[in-house]
């Protein structure tokens, strides 16, 4: 049995869902094979570019994630969206790719310390000296992961856009279930774990 997790780095839902998802993969990851996938919402071609109008909407947003979940958003992220800036996760997902390489590091570790950047210290998390904070931050080298950024290709990157497809996933957060080769997808309750850890043991029975 596979669960397939797929996220995006900017995305407040998935900032939302995060405790949930943390409790599920920390009880899980050693009984089942928890795949991560980062799903590259905004990258080069779907930038983000954050006009007033869509900086009116994304405020919308984070009041129905705050009231779904009890995560909230601090003045800086706010402050942020106000200088129009132009929102790609694609830099930040190729750092989650790296970062599933590295044995030592829970890759939610990580994945938190991009949200916390973002969405409580707003820093624009496209740049590369923020995620390389979140990289010092979890005890990686900056120097050598900065270099292995440079030397991976995008293209390995977004593999994990055709594996988020094969899994029927186009919107995040989203929850799958692989098992005896049928996916079973979760209907997102955003506010209880209970609900969640019940759908994971129902299937592995």
């Amino acid at each position: 049995m596979k669960i397939f997790y797929g996220f995006d780095t900017m995305c407040m839902f998935c900032y939302g869902f995060s405790p949930i998802i943390r409790r599920a993969y920390d009880q899980f990851k050693d009984q089942v094979d928890f795949v991560l996938l980062p799903g590259l919402m905004w990258r080069k071609g779907h930038d983000k570019l954050v006009s007033p109008a869509v900086c009116q909407k994304l405020t919308q947003a984070t009041k129905r994630v705050t009231m779904m979940t009890q995560q909230v958003f601090s003045p800086t992220f706010y402050d942020l969206l106000s200088t129009e800036p132009v929102l790609n996760s694609f830099l930040s997902g190729k750092a989650m790719y790296l970062v599933f390489q590295e044995d030592q590091i829970n890759p939610l570790d990580f994945l938190e310390g991009l949200y916390r950047k973002l969405f409580q210290e707003g820093q624009d998390t496209s740049k590369m000296e923020v995620v390389l904070e979140v990289v010092k931050e979890v005890g990686l080298n900056e120097e050598v992961f900065g270099q292995a950024m440079a030397d991976l290709k995008d293209s390995q990157v977004e593999e994990s856009l055709e594996l988020l497809r094969a899994k029927g996933i186009d919107s995040y957060p989203s929850l799958v279930i692989e098992k005896h080769n049928i996916l079973y997808t979760y209907p997102l309750n955003y506010s209880s774990y209970q609900a969640l850890e019940e759908w994971i043991v129902d299937h592995m029975d």
